[in-house]
């Protein structure tokens, strides 16, 4: 990845009418730590939302419908991870601007409505129940609309500016959880509290992410809504500038794609042994041990841009700020396995009730497998901000071949607990990896 400079950044590449353009100047980036701090809080808030309505999924309803609704995730996740082509780590940190606003803008919603279609595809062809089919479809629809929100934040990363990025998220994460929580408690329908999701998502970037980032990019803060949609809505779909940003992300789209499978096989893998709820236990415990690596994605998402200016002007700076975020996400883990033996039974009753308290030993490799994953992400962070781009594709294919086959060896003899050492395997070889591709300097070409 390359960064935003210190400097106030101009606008001239941002798509905004000449009208606005003009005499405008970019927000000035914030530094590192509040960068960090806002990304942090977000990500967190919106981790807890998450992890909120799962809670009330097993809390008010059935291990079965947890299954389901993980089960829609996994079928949503990966199509849309292949198709949004991580176009927003590139878009915030090229900072050259080599592609406009417009053109990311473009290529995304192109890419949603297509990954839109390849759910509908594989909605009607895996599920068997017209509730199933309407509960993914529905997740395929938040999905969309989120990715398209994702370009708008991306844009605000691309200024340091994550302090309107963390606002957004603890915006939408609060109108999400109240908005699903109140239709689930009084409809207990998933399609109706996936319904107040999406309307929950949409109030959140229509009313702030669109207008924060017309603010980050010059704009004024008295200025119509109408300017601020002319400015902000502007799309290019110049088919040979699309084609060539497509190229250069396609290999980042595929590993988070193979990535996000790879985190869902087990759930697959379970559903044929074991049924919708195990697939519902194993999801919620599992479910814990991702928060921490949402915040390990928090902090590498707001060092990325001075990640990647040290990666080509100061290669000691850049060792150093990469080792607190490999440390960083070291303690994290250290930290979960010691809570998970400490208080791992109370907090599964706590969180879910007894019928989880009972799978301690999930949660105990679970979070062993995390603290794996939590130390590869970090490395991940790297490699990208290095521009190796080419072989993250094939850590994570291989990783995802090695899970595939470690679960169909021992899910069917040790059940949930045999998805939840399958994942330890598979993520200490993806740490393997990335340390290989970040540390090994034949790769500099990579």
């Amino acid at each position: 990845m390359a960064s935003a400079t210190e400097a106030t950044l101009t606008i001239l590449n941002v798509v905004n009418p000449p009208e606005v353009r003009e005499n405008a100047r970019t927000a000035a980036p914030l530094s590192l730590r509040r960068n960090a701090f806002w990304t942090t809080l977000g990500n967190g808030a919106f981790a807890a939302g998450q992890w909120a309505q799962i809670a009330l999924i097993a809390h008010l309803g059935t291990s079965a419908e947890v299954g389901h609704y993980a089960l829609a995730l996994a079928v949503c996740s990966p199509v849309f991870l292949l198709f949004n082509l991580q176009l927003r780590p590139i878009q915030a940190t090229d900072s050259e601007r080599a592609y406009s606003f417009a053109e990311y803008l473009g290529l995304r919603v192109v890419s949603s409505v297509l990954a839109l279609g390849v759910v509908c595809i594989l909605t009607c062809f895996l599920s068997h129940s017209t509730s199933a089919i309407a509960l993914t479809l529905m997740v395929g629809v938040f999905k969309a609309i989120d990715s398209t929100s994702d370009i708008y934040q991306g844009l605000l990363q691309q200024h340091e500016r994550m302090d309107y990025v963390g606002r957004s998220l603890l915006l939408r994460s609060g109108f999400m959880l109240f908005g699903f929580g109140c239709t689930y408690y009084v409809t207990r329908s998933l399609v109706w509290a996936l319904g107040a999701l999406i309307c929950a998502q949409c109030a959140g970037f229509l009313l702030y992410d669109i207008r924060a980032s017309y603010l980050a990019t010059g704009g004024r803060s008295g200025d119509s809504w109408i300017s601020v949609i002319r400015a902000m809505a502007q799309i290019s779909f110049e088919r040979v500038r699309l084609t060539r940003l497509a190229i250069r992300a396609m290999p980042l789209g595929i590993a988070m794609m193979l990535l996000s499978l790879y985190t869902n096989l087990p759930r697959f893998v379970l559903n044929k042994y074991v049924g919708a709820a195990g697939v519902g236990v194993f999801a919620a415990i599992t479910y814990i041990s991702m928060i921490g690596g949402l915040l390990v994605t928090a902090i590498g998402t707001a060092v990325a841009p001075r990640l990647s200016q040290y990666a080509y002007t100061n290669r000691r700076a850049y060792r150093q700020l990469l080792g607190k975020l490999v440390l960083f996400a070291a303690i994290l883990g250290i930290a979960g396995i010691a809570g998970c033996l400490a208080f791992g039974r109370p907090l599964l009753g706590f969180l879910y009730g007894p019928e989880y308290a009972r799978r301690t030993d999930v949660l105990g490799w679970a979070m062993l497998a995390a603290a794996f994953s939590y130390l590869s992400s970090s490395f991940g962070f790297g490699a990208t901000t290095l521009g190796r781009f080419k072989g993250q594709p094939w850590i994570v294919g291989i990783a995802t071949v090695v899970l595939l086959v470690a679960a169909l060896l021992l899910v069917p003899r040790f059940g949930l607990t045999g998805a939840a050492m399958a994942t330890v395997i598979s993520t200490f070889t993806s740490l393997i990896g990335y340390m290989t591709l970040v540390l090994y300097r034949r790769y500099d070409n990579f």
